[in-house]
């Protein structure tokens, strides 16, 4: 079993909601139908400010060019190191399009292929997290 290590999002300190860049996993690993598992990491490293969260989901593209959520990590409000597998199942699975809003600390077993991106929300006064999210990829 081969294990393709990518970083979705890069560690840097932010103080608002935002959406990280799109990661290509067909086009930067060679195919993404191969794939049978993920493992996603969410390091935070730093936190400040009064009362602060963050909601940090990894999405997958639909085939319409939207993201859809594969995994909402539960809110963080310490620095924390946090991780989800994705094990896709033969199951069909009916339902509406989360867009930041999966159910916190659960992942949808969806195909591991395609385009990837990561979407945050941040809350609180004055709120600063430095965080990263990195992926292994097993075929």
């Amino acid at each position: 079993m081969g294990v393709h290590r990518v970083e979705l999002l890069a560690s840097a300190a932010r103080t608002a909601s935002g959406t990280g860049g799109v990661f290509d996993l067909a086009g930067t690993i060679g195919g993404g139908s191969q794939y049978s598992a993920g493992l996603f990491l969410l390091d935070v490293s730093a936190v400040s400010g009064t009362v602060p969260t963050l909601d940090c989901f990894v999405q997958t593209e639909m085939p319409d060019g939207s993201f859809s959520d594969a995994v909402a990590f539960g809110q963080l409000l310490v620095v924390t190191r946090r991780q989800a597998v994705l094990i896709p199942g033969n199951t069909l699975v009916e339902s509406p399009v989360p867009d930041a809003s999966l159910t916190v600390s659960s992942v949808k077993g969806v195909p591991l292929g395609g385009k990837w991106r990561v979407k945050w929300t941040i809350g609180g006064v004055t709120p600063s997290f430095t965080f990263k999210v990195l992926a292994d990829f097993y075929d």
